[in-house]
């Protein structure tokens, strides 16, 4: 578990920049960019909503490592190329069966964000927002690492 919060919080770090990437995976960027107007009504986040964040950036991050590994595998390569879900460009000249991994992944993704109680909007607009504020980012991370002892203590 602490391997996925350091992985978690790597992946804030690089969350920042408006995408969940990683060295050698997918990129995943889950909606169209989150307009200004929207970043500045959202400008606070309540607890809950930083919980939520939270555990969908570690969801994510399982999906998104089981789904780099299954399609690099089927690619045989180490580096796959930059996929972003809300760039169709970005899988045009994979085949038919690699786009439909994406695809899947990409709903997945979607998935996740609403079963944590987000809208992909307001999801985006926590990322965005991480970018400027770094207490923002420090609230997250304390979350994240919250979310480890408690699964942590629950295992014991």
């Amino acid at each position: 578990m602490r391997a996925m919060v350091i992985s978690a919080l790597t992946c804030l770090g690089i969350v920042a920049s408006s995408s969940l990437v990683a060295a050698h995976d997918v990129h995943l960027s889950l909606a169209k960019p989150v307009e200004a107007q929207v970043l500045k009504q959202d400008a606070s986040f309540d607890a809950t909503e930083i919980r939520n964040y939270a555990l969908s950036v570690l969801d994510l991050e399982n999906l998104r490592q089981r789904w780099s590994a299954e399609i690099a595998s089927q690619l045989d390569v180490e580096t796959l190329p930059a996929i972003a879900c809300n760039e169709p460009t970005s899988i045009r000249d994979l085949n038919r069966d690699i786009r439909a991994m994406v695809v899947q992944f990409c709903n997945e993704s979607m998935s996740i964000v609403a079963e944590h109680n987000l809208s992909v909007g307001r999801f985006n607009a926590i990322t965005q927002s991480m970018v400027s504020n770094p207490a923002l980012q420090e609230r997250i991370s304390e979350e994240l690492l919250n979310l480890q002892r408690d699964s942590q203590a629950s295992v014991q």
